[in-house]
């Protein structure tokens, strides 16, 4: 009699491979080759002081991904949504695509002037845009142009911002993470981790371990990448040559639940006025290179990123 075998090694680490998604590209030439082609599923953590264009970094991230046809969200818990609409505007204003519809570049400050032009243009090129709340004309135009039909077709979102009061609780967020996913968005960040709370009465670092293991859990559930823009704890931002995985305020618990780590420092002797030189290093990344950096020029005028160098140790 043939011995049936009723577990296969073979088959189920080959369905496993199998159920793994393709990464997220970041459409960033140096920083994709060094991620191993871009976010891969699970929660990856930005850290950063403020001022260094961390929210910036995640807002440019959803834009290009957008542009590339990957449905995404933009959670902010410290702007409104018509101010990530301004900068969004601004960093489309600088790239080719919106020069070949006339539109000029732009600084976010001036949004009112530019914004009708910019609208014609970003539906041209069939980026929807969902947003929650109207603002002013030009989110409300961003509203309009997402219930409209695109050459006669329906397209599917593209981004999608929210600055709820609700996302700043970890239920709350964790609810509008399950929505966007089923919107269908493929990437979503986060902005930031140490304005959520747990509506709890334990300290920072319990508050704050909980909801890293919650979002980190969340992102592994979807199967999509999810970034946390993170501030970095005091002693980190006091002149420290190199920051470490470890530099996350109130809590150790994000370097063990992240996919990846990465933090971002301005170079100062490197900058301008107009133009901060910032080193984006990767501390943790379960696909690719750890200890590996990009060097970037950030515009904070057209909240714009563009890859100098790579600066691996």
């Amino acid at each position: 009699m043939e011995e049936t075998m009723w577990f296969s090694p073979l088959d189920y680490l080959l369905g496993e491979y199998q159920e793994i998604k393709p990464p997220i590209m970041t459409h960033m030439g140096l920083l994709d080759e060094m991620l191993g082609g871009g976010w891969s599923a699970g929660m990856w953590a930005i850290m950063a002081a403020p001022g260094t264009g961390k929210s910036a970094f995640g807002l440019f991230n959803v834009l290009l991904a957008a542009f590339a046809g990957v449905p995404c969200a933009y959670f902010s818990l410290e702007m409104t949504a018509a101010q990530c609409w301004h900068r969004l505007a601004s960093a489309y204003s600088t790239t080719g695509g919106a020069a070949s519809f006339g539109v000029q570049p732009f600084k976010w400050s001036s949004i009112t002037a530019f914004s009708v032009a910019t609208q014609r243009a970003m539906k041209s090129e069939h980026v929807g845009i969902l947003e929650m709340a109207d603002r002013d004309p030009f989110v409300k135009m961003t509203m309009i142009m997402t219930r409209e039909k695109i050459d006669g077709t329906d397209k599917p979102l593209q981004m999608m911002i929210a600055s709820d009061a609700k996302l700043r609780n970890i239920t709350g967020l964790l609810g509008a993470m399950d929505e966007a996913h089923s919107m269908g968005c493929r990437l979503i960040v986060i902005d930031y981790l140490q304005l959520i709370s747990t509506g709890g009465t334990g300290s920072q670092y319990e508050d704050l371990t909980e909801i890293s293991h919650a979002i980190a859990g969340k992102a592994s559930e979807l199967g999509i990448p999810v970034l946390v823009i993170c501030s970095m704890n005091r002693e980190s931002m006091k002149g420290q040559a190199k920051p470490t995985m470890h530099d996350a305020s109130g809590t150790a618990a994000i370097e063990y639940d992240a996919t990846g780590v990465i933090s971002l420092k301005v170079l100062e002797e490197e900058s301008t006025q107009d133009v901060r030189r910032i080193e984006a290093r990767v501390h943790k990344n379960r696909a690719g290179l750890s200890g590996a950096a990009v060097v970037f020029d950030y515009q904070p005028g057209f909240n714009f990123f563009q890859a100098v160098r790579r600066a691996d140790e």
